[in-house]
């Protein structure tokens, strides 16, 4: 069965909401590019967090408002990492890793993979769902 990128980005949105209850420690003594952020087994996934990262930098181009998307990706942000203080701090810390940026890449990949007009489907329905 083929799942559209972005059926596969709602559902790991989605699910991660329900099922995932991340803890991440990272010590605010260490510079950025020194912290090792660490995701075990019972945090969101790698996978999970570049999905919804990846959606920062792919739909703000492809949307109608992009402050609705904002909100909407921090939200979603948010969902993932809900015991950080500020995700998108977080979030652009991890993004220094390169397992992380591994990850990413994946994810990326999997995005170039449909069309602009998909992806900004995808990028609208995210924008436009109401929590």
């Amino acid at each position: 069965m083929h799942m559209s990128l972005k059926m596969l980005s709602i559902s790991l949105i989605s699910a991660s909401t329900f099922l995932i209850t991340p803890a991440f420690a990272a010590s605010k003594k260490a510079p950025a590019q020194e912290q090792n952020i660490d995701v075990s087994q019972d945090q969101a996934s790698l996978e999970e967090i570049a999905t919804v990262y990846n959606l920062s930098k792919l739909c703000p181009s492809l949307v109608k408002d992009k402050a609705t998307f904002e909100k909407a990706y921090d939200v979603e942000l948010k969902k993932v990492l809900p015991n950080e203080a500020n995700p998108k701090t977080f979030v652009q810390t991890l993004a220094k890793q390169k397992d992380f940026q591994l990850k990413l890449k994946d994810v990326q990949k999997a995005s170039a993979k449909f069309s602009k007009k998909e992806n900004a489907e995808m990028c609208q329905e995210v924008a436009d769902y109401r929590y």
